[in-house]
């Protein structure tokens, strides 16, 4: 509710109480060395991406940030692993650091295998390239995203 009303604050402190509750992942994600063989439970993990963006919408990229790439350093579910990453790409586009962009659009690219994976990958591919003033890789991106959408899912 907090987000909706444009709250970010508010949200913020909310969230943040939340996920005090976990307090063995907490220290699991604060911890300096992290681990790929650690394992976050869902919900943590889930809560984290929902601050991350809040994060985002608030103008803490930065913060948003630090998050996610804390968090591709953990074990976790490929569908939750895609929105990361996801995540990752969109705060790199806000800070305009294009270079980071497109290591993680590499690593969304193998994660995504849905049509509607593909559409955003080539959606965000085009705000990357466009970012970088790399306008005829942008238009290409675009004819992409539309050649490989189905019309059912064209907006109306």
């Amino acid at each position: 509710m907090h987000l909706e009303i444009g709250d970010f604050s508010g949200a913020e402190k909310f969230i943040n109480t939340t996920i005090s509750c976990y307090d063995e992942d907490v220290k699991k994600l604060n911890n300096v060395f992290g681990g790929s063989s650690k394992v976050l439970n869902t919900d943590f993990v889930k809560l984290q991406i929902e601050l991350a963006e809040c994060y985002l919408k608030g103008f803490k990229v930065e913060e948003a940030h630090s998050i996610l790439e804390k968090l591709t350093t953990f074990k976790i579910p490929r569908r939750t692993q895609k929105v990361v990453i996801e995540t990752l790409v969109r705060s790199c586009l806000k800070k305009g650091w294009v270079e980071d962009c497109r290591t993680y659009l590499g690593s969304y690219r193998i994660l995504g295998t849905t049509e509607k994976d593909k559409t955003v990958y080539w959606e965000l591919s085009s705000k990357n390239f466009y970012i970088s003033k790399e306008y005829m890789n942008a238009l290409y991106c675009i004819d992409m995203a539309i050649l490989i959408t189905s019309v059912e899912n064209y907006a109306v």
